[in-house]
């Protein structure tokens, strides 16, 4: 059934969770591309100057490296190694067959903003002391 579907640029989970409350972030989808664009820099803005600390699941030891050292009061005391095996499933968990290229090509067109933001989140844990 996919497969027969046109692909919709949206605004995206993630970018509208840290997009905030303006009207702006709250546009229905499909929204239009300006609305998308402006949705996407305000995320960026708070992702960059609201957010002490986000972390990146498959960079958990590194999230978490970066939090013992960003609020060391609450989490200095952090295993670190402990912590970030407690909740990884073995990577041949999975029931379900690897999608199609085309399925993953048709995702990143409608996530395309919430890719954005991850790879924004990933350049950050990268430069953030």
């Amino acid at each position: 059934v996919y497969a027969s579907v046109e692909p919709q640029p949206a605004v995206g989970t993630i970018t509208r969770y840290f997009c905030g409350q303006a009207a702006v972030c709250k546009v229905a989808d499909p929204a239009p591309a300006a609305a998308r664009r402006a949705a996407l820099a305000r995320a960026l803005h708070n992702l960059r100057h609201r957010y002490l600390w986000v972390g990146v699941l498959e960079r958990l030891a590194d999230s978490l490296q970066l939090l013992t050292l960003q609020l060391p009061s609450f989490f200095g005391g952090l295993d670190v190694a402990a912590a970030s095996r407690a909740h990884v499933r073995p990577v041949d968990s999975s029931a379900y067959p690897p999608a199609q290229p085309e399925t993953l090509s048709k995702l990143a067109r409608e996530s395309a903003n919430d890719l954005t933001v991850y790879r924004h989140a990933l350049q950050l844990l990268e430069c953030r002391p």
